[in-house]
């Protein structure tokens, strides 16, 4: 892998996607616009697509094997984890290919919402999140007086 400058994802943008499941990846969060490489999972609740690129899904395997789980935990979750992320790499109008499957269980069809999440992205259904607004707006407030922001 070559020596790449981490990313930070944030911001949120609105999104279409095409009839081939093909969504462009905001501008700013891309170092190449043709060939970079990111992995695409679905979220373990299937309420939203995890786009990352390579050194954040390497970082959950260093990640998982620190923690206290026993090793056969640690062995079929790293077996589980990556069996379910897919490479994808953008074309050169910036767009990723993102797995059907993967689409159809998250509710993506033709429009979604991409939200910064610091070291990956995640692509909603625009109506799931906008419903899970009121839940996450509390959370947001409650951290965000314990930090003085």
């Amino acid at each position: 892998m070559k020596d790449v400058k981490p990313i930070l994802y944030a911001g949120n943008f609105e999104r279409s996607i095409d009839a081939k499941k093909r969504m462009a990846v905001p501008a700013s969060w891309l170092r190449e616009k043709e060939g970079e490489e990111l992995y695409v999972m679905l979220h373990s609740s299937k309420q939203r697509v995890i786009v990352m690129p390579p050194e954040t899904l390497l970082s959950m395997a260093e990640e998982i094997n620190s923690s206290n789980r026993t090793k056969r935990d640690k062995r079929e979750f790293i077996r589980d984890f990556y069996s379910r992320a897919y490479r994808v790499t953008t074309d050169g109008q910036g767009r990723i290919l993102l797995p059907t499957e993967q689409c159809e269980q998250a509710g993506l069809r033709t429009s979604a919402m991409c939200l910064g999440a610091q070291d990956r992205f995640e692509i909603w259904n625009a109506e799931r999140f906008a419903a899970s607004t009121e839940v996450r707006e509390a959370t947001y407030q409650e951290v965000a007086d314990d930090l003085g922001i």
